[in-house]
């Protein structure tokens, strides 16, 4: 269990580094080195501790550029006439089929409506996932949790709509890598948010992304 661990730390890492490398300008072998040294460092001085003290800013944070990043999106839908259903329609049409047999990472009902929910219940059983359990002290706090968890992670839920997004605002020769030519689907959310936000608002943003992957 603990080296399939393994695969979320390099998701994590791997998302501060495009964050980190765009909001710095840095080489990805320097951002992975400045996340590991921080976060190895961090918890050494008992960092675990802390992240309890911080957790309800941080996730306060989340909450507010959420709602920053859902509005942008509606905003977009807002400002150019004809239904998002038609526009998205003419960038590809497999966009709005039940299964797109043509993406690259999830391509059949398996992949799009099984894994989601077991991957779901594996993260779930993450250790610091459970440990917000200890958290709750009473039933009356369990009944307020369960409902400010559904009301949140369904705010969560609808970032995955900037990928549609992404198809109406951002071009895709701004998703190509630059040294192999290859398409880059992780860097979608990132160049996203440098295409709709003010400068500075990207960087509160990713400030706030950094924090969040980091603390996890």
């Amino acid at each position: 269990l603990n080296l399939l661990s393994f695969a979320f730390v390099v998701l994590l890492v791997g998302g501060i580094s495009i964050v980190m490398q765009r909001l710095l300008g840095i080489s990805n072998v320097s951002a992975l080195v400045i996340t590991l040294t921080f976060v190895t460092g961090y918890v050494f001085i008992g960092g675990a501790y802390a992240h309890v003290l911080t957790n309800m800013l941080q996730g306060s944070l989340m909450i507010l550029v959420t709602l920053v990043v859902i509005g942008s999106g509606i905003a977009i839908i807002l400002a150019e006439p004809g239904s998002v259903a038609e526009r998205l329609a003419a960038a590809n049409p497999n966009l709005l089929v039940p299964v797109n047999t043509g993406g690259q990472l999830f391509n059949d009902t398996f992949s799009v409506y099984v894994a989601g929910f077991v991957i779901g219940a594996v993260l779930a059983c993450q250790p610091h996932i459970l440990t917000k359990a200890l958290y709750v002290k009473t039933d009356e706090a369990v009944h307020r949790y369960l409902l400010v968890f559904a009301a949140v992670f369904f705010l969560f839920l609808l970032l995955a709509s900037v990928g549609f997004l992404a198809h109406l605002v951002v071009p895709e020769s701004a998703l190509i890598d630059e040294t192999t030519g290859a398409f880059r689907q992780d860097l979608v959310m990132t160049v996203y948010l440098q295409t709709v936000f003010p400068e500075w608002v990207f960087t509160i943003i990713s400030v706030v992304l950094l924090a969040a992957a980091m603390s996890t």
